[in-house]
């Protein structure tokens, strides 16, 4: 997950929304749903965003209404693992990440 972000950022890409999904449902599986701040600074996003991003996914049945990840949710998740997997391997393919030597 880490090294698609890397990717977005250095591509200044914006995360589109269905990342975003499952970056929540990182967060929220990471965390737990008590502290809606550790999940939006895990999920790198501002927090009235995130709580927008939250009713859409309760409506998706991604999440109840306290916020745990449902059985939908946590299927989403694992279906779409393997698309950021892949993802990340393009990006590597073709806009490898700089050497350390090349920074001094």
């Amino acid at each position: 997950m880490n090294d698609l972000r890397y990717y977005e950022t250095m591509l200044k890409m914006r995360r589109p929304e269905i990342v975003i999904y499952s970056d929540i449902i990182d967060a929220i599986l990471k965390h737990g749903t008590k502290s809606q701040t550790k999940i939006q600074t895990s999920a790198n996003l501002e927090y009235e965003r995130m709580l927008r991003l939250i009713k859409k996914m309760q409506k998706l049945d991604f999440l109840d209404e306290k916020l745990h990840v449902t059985e939908r949710g946590k299927s989403f998740r694992k279906d779409f693992e393997p698309a950021r997997k892949i993802t990340a391997e393009i990006f590597a393919k073709y806009w490898p990440k700089p050497s350390k030597e090349n920074h001094r």
